[in-house]
């Protein structure tokens, strides 16, 4: 239940099927369980037929989170022709659209109010889960959260 594009747990009505690569492109992969990808209706409609980078081979190190403005974006420490397609594919997903950046947002709302735990977080939001244990920030976040809230007036 886990969309492979923005790896966050998506509800029944919003998933789909995405033919990773398009069945405008090769036919003959429209029906190859290899090419299918669980998405967002949402990111699926984003990606339409472009090229991305596929989630199944993307490393664990490759994207990351800026939670100080809740951003995906590319290790820096990645070769330029790997950055350029990491930006590339965070573009067409729109994985820093406000719809995105509201959901990780969202995710981080229910960790700090106590609805969820690390362990209900991971299963439905597992890279925000990684980034927040590799960036060693599990219990900050709820501080920086609370500074967000206080500043957007929410709190």
């Amino acid at each position: 239940r886990i969309c492979a594009y923005s790896a966050e747990w998506v509800t029944k009505k919003d998933r789909s099927v995405d033919h990773f690569i398009s069945r405008s492109t090769n036919k003959m992969l429209a029906f190859e369980w290899s090419n299918f990808r669980l998405a967002s209706k949402l990111l699926n409609e984003y990606k339409g037929s472009s090229t991305i980078i596929d989630p199944f081979q993307v490393e664990k190190h490759w994207f990351t989170i800026d939670f100080d403005l809740n951003l995906v974006r590319p290790d820096p420490a990645l070769e330029v022709t790997l950055l350029d397609r990491i930006e590339a594919t965070i573009g067409i997903l729109r994985l820093n659209g406000i719809i995105l950046q509201e959901k990780r947002t969202n995710w981080i709302d229910a960790y700090y109010r106590g609805r969820t735990g690390l362990s209900g977080l991971r299963k439905r939001a597992p890279f925000l889960v990684r980034e927040l244990e590799r960036q060693e920030l599990t219990e900050e976040i709820k501080t920086k959260h609370e500074r967000f809230l206080r500043l957007t007036g929410k709190l």
